[in-house]
């Protein structure tokens, strides 16, 4: 399904639901990442 919003459009949404990390400065990190693939990039993000 195509997301016409420009929201959506901007974070890259293709479908829900859906993840987008974002670091501090609004810059997309990763996007649609899910179990242990998302807690895996949060955890290498905490430990920076």
């Amino acid at each position: 399904m195509k997301w016409e919003d420009p929201i959506a459009k901007a974070y890259t949404i293709e479908s829900i639901p859906s993840t987008v990390l974002v670091d501090e400065r609004g810059n997309i990190i990763e996007t649609n990442l899910f179990g242990k693939d998302l807690e895996n990039e949060i955890q290498k993000i905490l430990l920076k």
